[in-house]
C-alpha cells in the first residue's frame, strides 16, 4: 500500500520505517501494517487510489 506524509508538521522520524518521511512523500508499507498508519488521518492519505478501508484491484 502507498502512503503519503500529510503531517502538517511536515518531515516525520517513523521508527517503524527506520527513517524520515517528509512532508508529501509517499511510500510503500506492507498491507499488514496499514491498519497503524491509517488510524492517523491528519498525517497519512492513501495515495494508491483506494479509498480507506477498500482493497485496491
Amino acid at each position: 500500500m502507498k502512503l503519503r506524509n500529510i503531517s502538517p508538521l511536515g518531515a516525520l522520524y517513523v521508527p517503524w520505517l527506520g527513517r524520515s518521511v517528509g512532508r508529501g512523500e509517499t511510500v510503500d508499507i506492507e498491507d499488514s501494517d496499514a491498519q497503524y498508519f491509517l488510524p492517523q488521518s491528519e498525517v497519512w492519505q492513501r495515495s494508491d487510489g483506494a479509498q480507506d478501508g477498500e482493497a485496491k484491484q
